[in-house]
């Protein structure tokens, strides 16, 4: 071979070789990735990865070229194709799916985490047991991501957000089922449900959460694992019921809040209050609770005044009773609460209406005895009702089934032993005896009698106010109005059958 020969045929080889290199030369852009597919060589022979592999073989690469470097890949093997970075925006989370991967467990609709570098790294995702399908573990916002695209799907959602001054409630769609009869899930410890794994592994049930998210922040919470109740969501059903339950519990000045709860231990007969439990830290956790043996009904612990609360309304319901002075008037008249007036007869005169007010406190130590005993929940509400109850039913029944009767009865018996009513109650011993037998009655009760008004009698036709003793001046200073007409108890209906 001449000179001349093994030049050309050294140019032609380094032609060849140059188309080659070229060939097979691929670079990266900034902000994609590089997905490899090797069309020709030996199958890797995995069963368990039929479309995209971890190793050097035929199918698709598990790993990618990263941005602005160069690769060399044999051509006619292997093609590249470029996909951009994965970028989550700020206030919102990425949903990952596995398009690859092992089988999971049929009861498990989740795949469990796998040290993958925010599923950057497939090959490790593959290699260490990573799962087809959902994967309980989100991507954070405000970053990029450098993802196979053909190996994981992210779909952005938003992050989680609780206003402020409510409370959002968790209902879990994955899990261990619930026991029936049981209406919460066992706490399990999952960082505000934003480490769905730690929930599964912790063997985290499926239904209500006991555990609430306190307002006015973000959580990064997989919403396809967890399904989150706020008081936007309830705004978006314009459902004022289910918005108002959300809301924080704020007791009022000069009111307790009584607990009512609709789980617990089933109470007994002769328990309409359920004991003290400790460590529960003012009922917002339930499952502490719970599984110290609360009962489920009224409770004797109540929330003090002038405080704010984050509770379960699932669990949790709270009737503000006013524990400052209460002014019980029978008739017309200035004071809190208004009874049916009491008529008595007495042989040969007009029928008479004693002017009379009571005043008491109820303590918050007496308040869940009277809601257990005169509130105005229903039974059939106790599992369905949360949030802050507007009962104004509990005193006023109090008042009108403890005071009503014993004052009734009182001036009866005053009736049938005096033929004139004014020098009888202008004793001091028969008012001695009336302030006897209220204070007693509200003594059962815990509540404190403070002071009773008597101002003499009124004749009902006439308007004529008949004085008693020196409280007949009193009487005209609390502006007791005198009955002028044939107005009878009829006119003071009885407000509880109404509501």
């Amino acid at each position: 071979m001449t000179f001349v020969q093994v030049v050309v045929l050294l140019a032609i080889l380094g032609s060849s070789g140059l188309a080659v290199y070229l060939a097979g030369r691929w670079t990266v852009p900034e902000g994609h990735v590089g997905v490899v597919r090797q069309i020709r060589g030996p199958a890797h022979g995995d069963p368990r990865f039929r479309r995209v592999t971890p190793y050097q073989a035929r199918g698709i690469h598990a790993a990618t070229l990263p941005a602005g470097r160069t690769a060399w890949l044999m051509p006619g093997f292997c093609t590249v194709e470029f996909v951009p970075w994965v970028r989550i925006p700020e206030g919102r989370i990425g949903l990952v799916t596995a398009l690859e991967g092992s089988r999971r467990p049929a009861e498990r609709p989740f795949g469990m985490p796998v040290e993958c570098d925010d599923f950057q790294d497939g090959v490790a995702f593959l290699c260490g047991g990573g799962e087809q399908g959902r994967q309980v573990a989100t991507l954070p916002g405000g970053a990029s991501y450098r993802i196979n695209a053909l190996l994981f799907e992210i779909e952005t959602v938003p992050r989680t957000y609780v206003p402020p001054g409510t409370v959002g409630l968790v209902l879990a769609g994955a899990g261990l089922p619930l026991p029936p009869g049981r209406p919460f899930a066992r706490y399990v410890a999952c960082d505000d449900f934003q480490d769905g794994a730690a929930f599964l592994r912790g063997g985290g049930e499926r239904g209500r959460q006991p555990a609430i998210l306190p307002g006015g922040a973000h959580y990064d919470i997989n919403r396809a694992l967890f399904e989150v109740i706020t008081t936007e969501d309830a705004d978006m059903r314009n459902d004022e019921n289910a918005a108002r339950q959300l809301r924080e519990i704020a007791i009022p000045p000069r009111h307790a809040g009584v607990v009512i709860t609709s789980a617990g231990v089933e109470p007994g007969e002769g328990e309409p209050v359920g004991p003290r439990i400790e460590g529960h830290d003012g009922y917002r956790l339930p499952w502490v609770f719970l599984e110290r043996g609360g009962r489920r009904g009224v409770q004797r612990e109540t929330l003090p005044e002038d405080s704010v609360h984050p509770l379960n309304p699932w669990f949790a319901a709270v009737m503000p009773i006013p524990v400052r002075p209460l002014t019980v008037r029978w008739g017309h008249g200035a004071g809190d609460l208004e009874l049916p007036p009491i008529e008595l007869v007495v042989e040969g005169g007009a029928p008479l209406r004693p002017r009379l007010a009571q005043t008491l406190r109820v303590p918050p130590e007496a308040a869940p005895g009277l809601v257990a005993e005169f509130g105005g929940l229903r039974e059939a509400d106790r599992d369905c009702l949360g949030g802050l109850l507007e009962d104004r039913l509990t005193i006023r029944r109090f008042a009108a089934d403890v005071l009503g009767p014993v004052v009734a009865a009182c001036f009866a018996e005053f009736a049938a032993g005096a033929a004139v009513l004014e020098p009888a109650m202008g004793t001091a011993g028969v008012r001695a005896r009336l302030e006897y037998r209220i204070g007693e009655a509200l003594r059962v009760w815990g509540v404190e009698a403070i002071r009773m008004d008597f101002a003499g009698f009124e004749a009902v036709r006439y308007g004529a106010a008949v004085p008693a003793g020196s409280f007949a001046s009193f009487g005209q200073g609390l502006g007791l109005p005198a009955v002028d007409d044939d107005r009878v108890q009829d006119e003071y209906v009885d407000r509880d059958d109404d509501q």
